[in-house]
């Protein structure tokens, strides 16, 4: 069943570095209740910018229109989250720079 959720997410999710270059991620895993989803992936370590990286997060959006899903990136000094939704699946790391 993993193996199934690994690629029904990497199906609607995906990360794009700031020169346009898709981001590979290991899969870390899931939890889950009755009105919640939470998926686990990394990025392996190294000293990484991920100021205006792109994520889309298509997650849930098209069974459930009113789907909220946010994502949260942390680095070793900082740590950013993004809200997306059904009207704005695709969003910029903003940094604040």
């Amino acid at each position: 069943a993993e193996r199934k959720v690994k690629e029904w997410l990497n199906a609607r999710f995906s990360m794009t570095s700031s020169d346009g270059e898709p981001i590979a991620l290991d899969w870390v895993g899931l939890e889950a209740d009755f009105q919640n989803l939470w998926l686990y992936q990394e990025k392996s370590h190294s000293k990484t910018e991920f100021c205006n990286w792109e994520i889309t997060n298509r997650v849930m959006l098209s069974t459930y229109p009113a789907q909220v899903n946010t994502v949260n990136v942390k680095g070793d000094d900082i740590t950013r989250g993004i809200t997306l939704n059904e009207q704005r699946d695709t969003k910029k790391i903003n940094c604040g720079k």
